[in-house]
């Protein structure tokens, strides 16, 4: 077994550098700073004439149609909500008669067709909102 410990060499680099120092004319530090203003000049301008709009020039009916989604989306909320709201009637457990049996039938069977209405029509206004969504890319 080899006890010597591992011989460790450094080497040492120097190097030296030399920075030249290039100085730029005045002029040109300045015609930046003119290009800069004129620049900022310019986008006020088209600012202060309504040129410039962050959504384009249809920024007004952009916000119009998400206006529009909006107002479609709250009035889902509001019929699903009362879809929710409807009574149910409670269903007797006495005793009914042919007559009583008959009727109460035709009850739940007008007001199964009308919930039933009420969920096809919020269904369709959910899809008529989905399609809106998707043409305003």
């Amino acid at each position: 077994m080899n006890t010597t410990p591992p011989q460790v060499s450094t080497i040492s680099t120097s190097t030296t550098s030399t920075s030249t120092n290039t100085h730029h004319p005045r002029v040109e530090h300045e015609n930046v700073s003119d290009i800069l203003e004129n620049g900022f000049k310019k986008m006020d301008k088209m600012y202060t004439n309504g040129e410039l709009r962050v959504f384009g020039d249809n920024s007004d009916s952009i916000f119009e149609e998400l206006d529009l989604i909006r107002r479609k989306q709250i009035a889902l909320a509001i019929e699903h909500i009362a879809l929710e709201n409807l009574p149910d009637e409670e269903i007797s457990l006495s005793r009914e008669t042919t007559e009583d049996s008959e009727e109460n039938f035709k009850r739940n069977s007008e007001r199964f067709a009308k919930k039933e209405q009420d969920l096809n029509n919020l269904m369709n206004n959910l899809n008529n909102l989905m399609v809106k969504i998707l043409d305003n890319p």
